[in-house]
């Protein structure tokens, strides 16, 4: 026996100590408790947390829609005397943006044959040089 007994005093330390788990056992358990991420998954985003993202931007968008929700509606429609005319600078230049671009009729909230005509009439009223094809500057 050529074996040297254990020391009483290390005896009790090792039963005491709990077995030794990997390291990797020791995270996955940590990991599905808390949800963090494991080494393997540095690169990959959960799908919860994908899921958790998007949901607010959606709450956004459903509020801001409640509040602007009213169909637009254009000033052809809404004022009988009104007829949209080549010759009529004033309100041709209505439907133009600052950088004398047509408005589209989601702004405008023109129908489409009344967008049509306008169209039409801002084309005409650029060809005469009653309006400019390019912003003038001030």
């Amino acid at each position: 026996m050529s074996e040297t007994p254990e020391s009483p005093e290390a005896a009790p330390a090792a039963a005491e100590a709990p077995p030794e788990a990997p390291p990797e056992a020791l995270q996955d358990e940590g990991a599905a408790e808390a949800g963090a991420v494991t080494p393997g998954d540095e690169g990959d985003a959960p799908p919860a947390e994908g899921i958790r993202a998007k949901r607010p931007a959606r709450r956004r968008r459903r509020q801001r829609d409640r509040f602007f929700s009213r169909r637009k509606v254009s000033r052809l429609t809404t004022e009988p005397g009104l007829a949209v005319d080549y010759k009529n600078i004033s309100l041709l230049r209505t439907f133009l943006s600052p950088e004398g671009k047509i408005l589209p009729r989601r702004i405008t909230g023109n129908t489409a044959k009344q967008q049509r005509q306008v169209a039409e009439a801002v084309k005409r009223a650029r060809h005469l040089a009653l309006l400019p094809y390019e912003p003038s500057e001030h």
